[in-house]
């Protein structure tokens, strides 16, 4: 009998890298990407233990919530900082950091010129 692939191995491998890329999306969608991989990734480790015998392996699935429990933490992290950064320095703060950055990167622009 020919083993088959997991159905949705390859979307739990795609959310979680996706995870991983959107951290830094106020953490976020990072954070809602790494959940639904990692509850998809839980329901076909349940599909292939009911048969293990059908399925070729959890080899990508075992992969892929391995990186969606990094991009959790990841966006965490950075939810964490970003809530953290708007209370200590608050709206006015971030705007005149913001613009400061954009000071500067003008400022280097004109000194390469």
């Amino acid at each position: 009998m020919i083993k088959q692939k997991l159905p949705h191995a390859n979307t739990i491998l795609i959310l979680s890298i996706l995870s991983v890329i959107t951290c830094c999306l106020y953490g976020v969608v990072g954070i809602v990407l790494a959940v639904v991989a990692i509850q998809k990734a839980k329901k076909e480790e349940q599909l292939y233990w009911e048969n293990p015998e059908q399925y070729a392996s959890l080899g990508t699935v075992s992969a892929a919530r391995v990186i969606a429990v990094t991009g959790l933490i990841l966006s965490t992290i950075y939810l964490i900082f970003t809530l953290y950064i708007w209370i200590v320095v608050g709206e006015d703060g971030m705007a005149a950091f913001q613009q400061n950055l954009i000071e500067k990167a003008r400022y280097q622009e004109e000194m390469n010129q």
